[in-house]
Order: structure tokens, then C-alpha cells, then sequence
């Protein structure tokens, strides 16, 4: 399936997708799997750090949990999620104020 297009990456986003990954190895393409909450299950953690290149974890307590389950430090990244609320719009004003 994935090789009928011309992927550079493929990207999962929740457990399911790391299992069907999982199933389909050996891979062609460079895998990232972002965690974006604790219902990702430690055994879905340590098969994402065996086949990812790299896991993102949307904030702190998730980049601690995916270590503490077993993913491997060195491939582990912290990506926030969130908006910058005190970010400026064109005339000086707050866009979220």
C-alpha cells in the first residue's frame, strides 16, 4: 500500500497505526510517532521506539511518561503543543486578548 505513493515519511499519531507499522516491517520509509496522551500503553511505546526514527512528545509530562515506559531517551523530542498567547499581531495588539 505504501509503496503505490511517493512518501518521504509516514507519520502515526496513536498506537493503532504503530501496531499496523509494526506489522509491515521491514519498513521503506522513515517513521515519526508523535504521543499525544498517557492512553498510549507502555508495550505501544517500546514498539514505537524499535521502528521510529523519532517519537515526539507534546509536552513534558508525555516526553517523561514515553521514557519511563521504555522508549528509547536519545530519539525521545519534546514538540509543545499550544499557541503563544502573548504573540503580537501587525498593529501591536494581542491577538488573543
Amino acid at each position: 500500500m505504501l509503496n503505490a505513493w511517493r512518501y518521504q515519511t509516514v507519520h502515526a499519531n496513536d498506537q493503532y497505526s504503530v501496531s499496523l507499522l509494526d506489522s509491515l516491517r521491514p519498513l521503506l520509509y522513515p517513521v515519526v510517532v508523535t504521543i499525544h496522551g498517557k492512553y498510549f500503553k507502555p508495550r505501544a511505546i517500546r514498539r514505537a521506539s524499535a521502528i521510529a526514527k523519532a517519537i515526539i512528545a507534546v509536552s513534558p509530562p508525555i516526553y517523561h511518561y514515553a521514557i519511563r515506559c521504555g522508549a528509547k531517551p536519545a530519539k525521545v523530542h519534546l514538540v509543545p503543543n499550544g499557541l503563544q498567547l502573548n504573540r503580537s499581531g501587525r498593529k501591536g495588539r494581542n491577538l488573543f486578548a
